[in-house]
């Protein structure tokens, strides 16, 4: 008994704490909704309207140095080729590192990685199919000549600490590949299977959670055109190969990880009818999957319909470079696509007395572009609620419920949900700090009680 503290008097003010913790973890709840992970927004901007690089399509685009590149594709010039490099680290300013470059031909979106610290490109649409280098992109070395020799559309990535090459069309034989090979160096090529899981085709894919992703694409019929593939095929190692149906896949892909996703920037397809000449038909269309198969589309973007346009990821953005207009003219303006959070503030708590001003603001950052906000209540837009802040002179019952904003024009996406409710007579504000002290005590208190025990069980 002596060894034993007296806690009667801390017992009798149990009740009491009991109390505290019940309205404490109420406002928990109407805290948590502020403090949960707040949704993921984006918004478009033009970065400029004119790039000094002429017009064009079916060009590569890379990060590379910290700098964004732009590498060859086909323009208006006598041979309908591109052969220059440009870069930017802005978008905006952009610097002619290379022109005239004889062996830099046809050599598209899926013909230029950056790999080994090196930019690299891998001659595709054109012969001699050979491999090309750069530390600088200014001074270019050929390095190799390509084992498979000469492929129209197919694709290169890097992965696993490798070059990888895959399927296109030989342009000196008929029917499309699906064989694979890979490098270490860049040099030294190995296939390492001459006929993988997925049939042959002009290949569309990227690298998306430690695999490669081979993403619809196009198989060829000479009397009706392209015949465009809706499939999801995915490999760890390259060789073995599983297979998904995507119906959200397909047409001129250009695929690139962003944001911890996959995004299709280009919707673009062309048509063929018997006996005509094949059309293009370009689009806005954007989409994105967050596992491979499963594709949702999102708004459509601000941007000109085309087609073959550039993509690429850079500064924690996504880039789309230029493509073929409409009207059969190419572009050269450059937008970027900027991810944001977005939550609502509702300054010091959730619950307000009648009559009290209720001020709700969002956090967004300061997005550029034409980008505009919209408040909801309850699953219903407010009208006129449409500026950074929604504010209430003077708050009553009817105040009280679920808001939410959304951003518009340029942007997409939806804010964290707040619960918003009257603060009865009498009752205190929630307040965070109060409730992790009674918290703390509660915690406390059970602790004492269970050594209490402990000691006069024994």
């Amino acid at each position: 008994m002596g060894g034993n503290p007296d806690f009667s008097a801390l017992f009798r003010i149990v009740p009491v704490l009991m109390q505290m913790i019940v309205f404490g973890f109420a406002c928990l709840l109407s805290v948590s909704s502020v403090a949960q992970p707040p949704n993921r927004g984006y918004y478009w901007t033009q970065v400029t309207a004119a790039a000094p690089w002429a017009g064009r399509a079916g060009h590569a685009a890379v990060s590379f140095k910290n700098r964004m590149w732009v590498v060859g594709g086909q323009g208006d010039t006598v041979t309908g080729q591109m052969r220059d490099i440009w870069s930017s680290s802005d978008g905006c300013t952009w610097t002619l590192e290379t022109e005239g470059t004889t062996w830099l031909g046809w050599s598209g979106s899926n013909a230029v990685v950056v790999f080994d610290n090196l930019l690299w490109v891998v001659a595709s649409w054109n012969s001699p199919g050979d491999i090309w280098n750069s530390t600088d992109g200014k001074s270019w070395s050929r390095v190799a000549d390509c084992p498979w020799g000469t492929r129209y559309g197919p694709f290169l990535r890097v992965f696993q600490g490798k070059m990888w090459f895959l399927g296109g069309q030989d342009i000196y034989e008929p029917g499309l590949m699906n064989d694979v090979w890979n490098s270490p160096d860049g040099v030294n090529w190995t296939q390492v299977t001459p006929s993988a899981g997925w049939s042959g085709r002009f290949v569309a894919g990227t690298v998306f959670q430690d695999k490669l992703w081979i993403l619809g694409g196009a198989d060829y019929d000479y009397d009706y055109g392209a015949i465009w593939l809706h499939d999801a095929w995915y490999s760890a190692d390259g060789v073995v190969w599983q297979g998904a149906s995507a119906e959200g896949v397909g047409y001129m892909a250009s695929y690139i990880t962003f944001d911890s996703q996959v995004w299709d920037m280009e919707r673009a397809y062309a048509t063929n009818m018997s006996g005509e000449p094949p059309q293009t038909i370009p689009s806005t269309e954007v989409w994105r999957s967050k596992d491979g198969p499963t594709w949702s589309q999102m708004p459509d973007a601000p941007w000109r319909t085309r087609a073959a346009q550039a993509v690429v990821t850079f500064d924690g953005k996504a880039w789309v470079l230029g493509g073929g207009a409409d009207n059969g003219t190419f572009l050269n303006d450059v937008w970027c696509l900027t991810p944001v959070l977005l939550t609502v503030d509702t300054g010091p708590g959730t619950r307000y007395k009648l009559g009290e001003d209720l001020t709700l603001t969002l956090s967004a950052g300061e997005p550029d572009g034409v980008v505009g906000y919209q408040w909801w209540k309850n699953g219903a837009a407010i009208p006129g609620a449409t500026s950074d802040r929604y504010h209430v002179d003077h708050f009553t019952e009817r105040d009280a419920g679920t808001y939410f904003y959304e951003l518009t024009g340029d942007g997409w996406g939806s804010s964290n949900s707040v619960q918003i409710g009257v603060l009865e007579p009498n009752m205190p504000a929630a307040d965070p700090a109060g409730l992790v002290l009674g918290v703390c005590l509660t915690a406390l208190v059970l602790f004492l009680r269970k050594r209490k025990l402990s000691h006069q069980s024994r």
